[in-house]
């Protein structure tokens, strides 16, 4: 939920302060005047920075739907030393099927086809998500393909409306 906590803690009789994110602090239930050992205190940090790519992750996903290939390329350039974690990561989405790139493709083409797109243009924008050419090939069915000859039909019946009045040369242009 990306709520926060604050930790004095004491090292080398010099006072400090340490904010994690909650759900490492629960995975870390610490108590007052508790010593930590390194071994402890290296997991925290681990467990922190997976929390901290899962929430980056997510806050993604809530903005738009974007592959598994580009979700992993936006963590890596926020997060260059953690590749290991955002592997982790994005498996975990993928489980919880917050990630599906079948499921992108589908509605990818639905909502491009209702604005008018081609089904060419679809796949090239499918393409520069980074999902490979062999899983969008099979999801282009006959249904899509009639959708598409039904969009183009509207929008050459608007189209010649709209120029009724030009010259036969330049209404066919158009």
């Amino acid at each position: 939920n990306g709520s926060k906590v604050q930790f004095e803690y004491e090292f080398n009789n010099e006072e400090n302060k340490i904010v994690i994110l909650l759900n490492t602090y629960l995975d870390f239930p610490f108590y007052a005047n508790q010593i930590v050992d390194s071994s402890i205190w290296k997991e925290m940090l681990s467990k922190e920075k997976y929390h901290q790519i899962y929430e980056y992750a997510v806050s993604i996903l809530k903005r738009k739907d974007v592959s598994s290939f580009l979700l992993k390329e936006k963590l890596d350039k926020k997060f260059p030393s953690s590749k290991r974690i955002i592997k982790d990561v994005i498996i975990e989405l993928e489980c919880k099927n917050l990630i599906n790139d079948n499921n992108l493709i589908e509605q990818h083409l639905k909502k491009g086809l209702n604005n008018f797109k081609g089904l060419e243009k679809l796949k090239y924008e499918l393409l520069n998500q980074g999902i490979d050419e062999n899983e969008i090939l099979p999801k282009i069915t006959d249904d899509f393909l009639d959708i598409e000859k039904d969009k183009a039909y509207i929008l050459a019946t608007k189209q010649m409306r709209l120029s009724k009045n030009l010259e036969f040369k330049k209404m066919r242009d158009k």
